[in-house]
């Protein structure tokens, strides 16, 4: 996932990389919501996706 609107103090988009076993739902292009527990902090960041909602 790719923030488009904000950007790191040194230029960079902010980015976090959200692994998941629900693949088959998502595909490029969509708009979700991810709920996760943690994160790790470095870039991209990094975190296992608890919880995926599709955005209509």
């Amino acid at each position: 996932m790719e923030n488009k609107t904000e950007k790191l103090p040194d230029g960079r988009s902010g980015a976090i990389w959200f692994s998941t076993d629900e693949i088959e739902s998502l595909k490029v292009g969509l708009t979700v919501s991810v709920w996760t527990t943690k994160i790790e902090e470095s870039y991209p960041a990094q975190a296992v996706a608890e919880k995926i909602e599709i955005n209509e």
